[in-house]
């Protein structure tokens, strides 16, 4: 690598008087100041709304010139902030932490926690979660969930099956507001997840690329 590499995205107008990214010797990366236009200079809407997220991907699309992994986007990306839990936001949730049922114990199931951690930045309310064998977004299928304080980081989520069955060996999933860096779980980047998923990355929690299964 030379002393620097300007990081320009394929298509993008050349900027004036500025860099939309530099990648430095010693792996630094420095991305330009971006605003809420397209690759092109343009302005594609007056919304507040949409220029952020434009802004946003802007600053994606010079992360994967330079080969960084969009580990943790921003919840801005994946419909999560706290507006979107009380308002109709465009971004649709699109992350959820997927556990599994490990063991039962008196009239209880667990699932393996693994850096569970549901933000404290909103108020307690009940915990719920899917637990299926099978893929369902049937109201059936919720349990009640209870978890220690966020203060302790790995642990076993509880099940209570008074709520339902939940079998070894069933996926539990959580729609909860997830931190990547706190969970130290996995992250896999899906496509296609209203017709046809598919796997499109593996990584751990600092981006670097993983094999599955183990």
């Amino acid at each position: 690598m030379t002393t620097h590499t300007i990081l320009q995205p394929a298509g993008w107008a050349k900027p004036k008087g500025y860099a939309n990214g530099v990648a430095a010797q010693g792996r630094f990366v420095f991305v330009g100041g971006q605003i809420g236009w397209n690759g092109q200079s343009r302005f594609e809407t007056d919304d507040l709304t949409g220029q952020v997220r434009q802004t946003l991907q802007n600053v994606v699309d010079v992360l994967a010139e330079a080969g960084a992994t969009q580990v943790e986007p921003g919840h801005g990306l994946t419909g999560t902030t706290p507006p979107h839990a009380i308002d109709d936001l465009p971004e649709l949730p699109a992350v959820v932490y997927l556990s599994e049922v490990s063991h039962h114990h008196r009239r209880d199931a667990f699932c393996f926690g693994g850096g569970l951690y549901i933000d404290p930045i909103f108020p307690e309310y009940e915990l719920k979660a899917i637990v299926a064998r099978e893929p369902t977004i049937a109201a059936s299928a919720m349990r009640r969930v209870e978890i220690p304080v966020p203060a302790a980081i790995d642990y076993y989520g509880m099940i209570d099956m008074a709520s339902g069955p939940a079998a070894i060996g069933d996926s539990v999933v959580f729609g909860f507001r997830p931190q990547a860096f706190v969970t130290r779980a996995n992250v896999v980047g899906i496509s296609g997840v209203a017709g046809m998923p598919v796997v499109e990355t593996i990584s751990d929690a600092y981006g670097r690329e993983v094999a599955w299964p183990v």
